[in-house]
């Protein structure tokens, strides 16, 4: 199901590097370099960087810390019954993923 159900967009900052999120049960993540000095306009290669394994959650969003090194993933679950209640909803999940490198 590679690179069939796009739903978010996050440019690192500094880099160029693009993160494409697909959103769907077993999403995955997708590293993207920037266009380098060569002939065409297309990025120089994508790699998967996260899956999610749970069939009840799909990652929902992808955001930066303004210095590019820390980076939030958030997970929705379809099935809300083991999540703990706030206000009366179950909650969701966001990840925090550090160690992001920027060269320079």
């Amino acid at each position: 199901m590679d690179f069939n159900s796009f739903d978010n967009l996050e440019f690192q900052p500094e880099t160029g590097n693009l993160y494409v999120v697909e959103d769907h049960s077993n999403g995955d993540i997708f590293a993207c370099l920037p266009d380098g000095n060569d002939r065409n306009i297309k990025t120089d290669g994508c790699v998967k960087m996260l899956s999610v394994k749970d069939s009840s959650t799909e990652p929902t969003g992808f955001i930066f810390s303004a210095d590019g090194t820390t980076a939030y993933v958030s997970i929705q679950h379809s099935d809300d019954t083991n999540m703990p209640m706030v206000d009366g909803y179950g909650t969701d999940d966001i990840i925090k993923i550090t160690g992001f490198k920027i060269k320079k």
